[in-house]
């Protein structure tokens, strides 16, 4: 989710503790997968989602 609020990758990898090289490849794998171009077009399926439905994303830690 951190991604569809357009946090860097870097800020993103502070967030859980690992290394930008490590969000970056997870973010082309998510990409490459879901055939499209953009980050942004790969958040949409979570956002489009409710909370709670099979597969939905978990709310951001506070």
């Amino acid at each position: 989710m951190w991604v569809a609020y357009g946090t860097i990758n870097a800020d993103i990898a502070d967030i859980l503790g690992m290394p930008p090289r490590t969000v970056n490849k997870h973010l082309e794998h998510i990409v490459l997968t879901r055939g499209v171009e953009t980050r942004g077009a790969a958040t949409a399926p979570a956002l489009r989602r409710p909370l709670g439905a099979p597969g939905a994303t978990r709310p951001l830690p506070a």
